[in-house]
């Protein structure tokens, strides 16, 4: 097989052999661990704790690349087999993603709270913990008065405090995953659900073929979603259903999409449905196609809906021998 190549792209090489991590970029080498603890971005205390039930001390090469590039607003498609750790590498930095919009939401709502007590300037009473607690707002509470004290002197406005993002309502989904086989879209929902079990205030759908499609319209109306895996026709039905769902209302919030075995999903014929599910997504958003192939027609789908994506290939460096080799191209 060959690699995604572009001309006019620079490289990033991490390699892996027999479980020991380099990195080569612009003649520098670093040491790239595998612990979990060791990614150079902080995971979150109930995606830790999610990832210890399972068990997992150690990451794949697939999850030690992308959940960093993911988390740092980065499109990533990556070349890995099943069997390479794919589902966490993208599940994993979703759930990052989702619940920084939840905390957001707390910062947001707090600091809305301070503001109507103390009026527009920032006084050292309103630091006092116990007017935080009263309202609700027990965490994030550090940060919160951190930011006030610093700013106790200047003017404040609402609009200067609060970030664009807000916490996802219950009929606002944040991130789809599209897998080409019912099989593998229960499979994902089932590792998501255990993480969401470690995650309150997020919920999920699965959204395939094998059921009612009233079925599918009468539970997102009755209990919503803020994670929807499915498989793409499915998804097709119902972001084109007009008279009983408003689904292309609730993808305006969209933040991550997910792109399962894509080249799976060429291969049966789901190439329109893509794109006809694309044309209903946010622009602004982070892009993950995880692939098993590289193909002309991969590349296709990567230019349509990924934005500079960095590339990432997972592969033995010598069948003969337990290694691999992961290059990470920019």
């Amino acid at each position: 097989m060959g690699m995604w190549n572009n001309s006019s792209i620079s490289s990033h090489i991490i390699s892996c052999v027999s479980g020991k991590y380099s990195t080569m970029d612009n003649n520098q080498d670093n040491s790239i661990k595998s612990k979990w603890e060791d990614l150079n971005c902080k995971l979150s205390l109930p995606v830790m704790r999610a990832i210890n039930k399972l068990g997992f001390r150690t990451m794949t090469p697939v999850q030690a690349a992308c959940i960093p590039l993911f988390i740092k607003n980065m499109d990533v498609a990556a070349e890995a087999v099943t069997g390479s750790g794919k589902t966490l590498a993208f599940l994993i930095p979703l759930l990052e993603i989702l619940q920084e919009k939840h905390k957001s939401k707390e910062n947001v709502l707090g600091m809305r709270y301070l503001i109507n007590v103390c009026g527009k300037t920032c006084m050292d009473r309103v630091s006092k913990e116990w007017e935080l607690k009263e309202c609700g707002f027990k965490r994030n509470t550090i940060g919160l008065k951190s930011e006030l004290l610093n700013t106790r002197t200047k003017k404040v406005s609402v609009s200067s405090c609060l970030r664009r993002d807000e916490a996802l309502k219950s009929h606002e989904i944040g991130a789809v995953v599209i897998s080409p086989t019912r099989e593998l879209a229960t499979q994902t929902s089932e590792v998501l659900q255990h993480f969401l079990g470690f995650i309150p205030g997020l919920s999920q759908m699965l959204v395939v073929g094998g059921r009612g499609v009233v079925k599918d319209v009468s539970e997102f109306r009755d209990k919503g979603a803020n994670i929807v895996i499915a498989t793409p026709g499915r998804l097709e039905d119902l972001l084109m259903r007009k008279h009983d769902i408003n689904l292309p209302s609730a993808v305006k919030t969209l933040e991550v999409l997910i792109l399962d075995e894509a080249d799976r999903l060429l291969d049966l014929g789901f190439d329109k449905s893509l794109t006809t599910i694309l044309s209903y997504l946010p622009k602004q958003r982070r892009t993950g196609l995880f692939s098993a192939t590289q193909t002309k027609e991969i590349e296709m789908l990567i230019r349509a809906g990924l934005r500079n994506p960095v590339i990432v290939s997972v592969k033995e460096k010598d069948s003969n021998r337990f290694g691999q080799k992961l290059t990470v191209t920019v």
